[in-house]
């Protein structure tokens, strides 16, 4: 497999996409022009299919650009092909509104391979000439020097090196591939993981990272980028723009629009841009919200000891007695493996903190494991809950 694949999905779709100013390559002598207007403010690249977009990953970007519209009329985008981004030489100089090439998710060796050396060099001389790049999962691998994808290593001719840095995905232990799951990120926000990149995995260093990491996966140890800001680039390995129900489920109303004014402040950050993004909502958990909510002088995850997680949304230390904690630290304890599955072990592949977690796999739907054990809530003045993070 000589590729990479990032938020690909099946379903072929012909999209009518409100909100976009092109819909046809125009040609003139058989030769396909340019369609960047002089309002167009974001250029997206969005040829599906062997051209390596994503259906949902442009669907979701129509999406996030036609809500931004919404809040501010002002922002205008564009989706070119593969074929259009090629004859869209010297954008700097023959566009000057335009703010950002933006990448979408999908495929990152059909995304080089259908855009090419000419098309690489009109995006590069793009970003030489301090024009502002969005890169999205797939277009977080395209935008790099090199990258390994499931353990083999690839450096195709045309990924454009402009962040000279070697990625790394999927991570297996949020999302195996070709599968995808909601993640938490550091600053609280659950947003969609879908095979993206990151740095310092397992064939990569975090000793190799270039620029400031706005946010990291909170679900995994090692607090691994998960959206990286190089100069005037922003890379997103997890999915920001995914609108819900629509190629996925899990993603609220709420955690999707906290997550576009999320992406729409990074965006007006990166390029340089003033347009209007509404308030966040709040209501992030105690735990992630960058407040003192119990008067004890410590703040958050994991400086405040009444903080389990980013999750917990109560950050009052828990009466002395009243929290049966295990890390698993040297063993399983107190509890019992019942059941024909694989076992439950004190591992260290990955643990949530520390240097073990309880760890099991279960290889078939009928050989089940269990790991149990018996508690007295007897002293508890709100009786009991169970967490387990890993």
């Amino acid at each position: 497999m000589k590729h990479n694949a990032c938020m690909s999905v099946t379903t072929l779709l012909v999209l009518l996409l409100a909100g976009t100013t092109n819909a046809l390559a125009t040609k003139s002598g058989g030769t396909t022009a340019c369609p960047i207007a002089p309002d167009t403010d974001f250029a997206v690249y969005g040829q599906t299919f062997k051209g390596g977009v994503g259906t949902s990953s442009r669907s979701w970007m129509a999406h996030f650009f036609d809500w931004w519209k919404a809040q501010d009329p002002n922002v205008h985008y564009l989706f070119l092909t593969a074929s259009q981004a090629q004859a869209c030489t010297n954008m700097r100089g023959n566009y000057p509104n335009l703010k950002m090439w933006v990448q979408p998710g999908g495929n990152a060796y059909d995304q080089q391979s259908a855009l090419g050396a000419s098309g690489k060099a009109n995006i590069n001389g793009f970003i030489v000439n301090q024009g502002a790049y969005l890169g999205v999962c797939a277009g977080a691998y395209y935008v790099a020097r090199d990258y390994w994808w499931e353990g083999k290593y690839y450096a195709h001719p045309n990924l454009l090196g402009a962040y000279p840095v070697t990625m790394e995905g999927a991570i297996g232990s949020i999302a195996p591939w070709p599968g995808y799951a909601m993640t938490v990120l550091s600053n609280g926000r659950n947003a969609i993981y879908y095979g993206g990149p990151t740095v310092g995995l397992q064939h990569t260093s975090l000793a190799s990272l270039l620029g400031a990491k706005d946010a990291s996966f909170a679900s995994i140890s090692g607090s691994l980028p998960a959206v990286i800001v190089y100069n005037r680039m922003l890379l997103t390995s997890v999915h920001l723009e995914a609108f819900k129900n629509d190629g996925i489920s899990g993603l609220s109303t709420r955690d999707r629009t906290e997550n576009y004014k999320y992406l729409a402040n990074l965006i007006n950050g990166v390029a340089g841009t003033t347009f209007k993004v509404p308030a966040y909502s709040g209501g992030l958990p105690q735990c992630s919200d960058g407040l003192d909510n119990d008067g004890d002088h410590l703040i958050d995850y994991p400086a405040d000891p009444g903080c389990s997680s980013i999750l917990d949304d109560d950050e009052t230390d828990a009466p002395a007695g009243q929290v049966i904690a295990d890390g698993f630290e040297n063993g399983l304890g107190a509890w019992v493996v019942n059941g024909t599955g694989a076992p439950w072990t004190a591992s260290s592949l990955d643990p949530y903190t520390g240097g073990r977690h309880a760890y099991a796999v279960q290889p078939g739907v009928s050989t089940m494991a269990y790991l149990e054990r018996t508690f007295s809530l007897a002293s508890f003045t709100k009786g009991g809950h169970l967490i387990y993070y890993r």
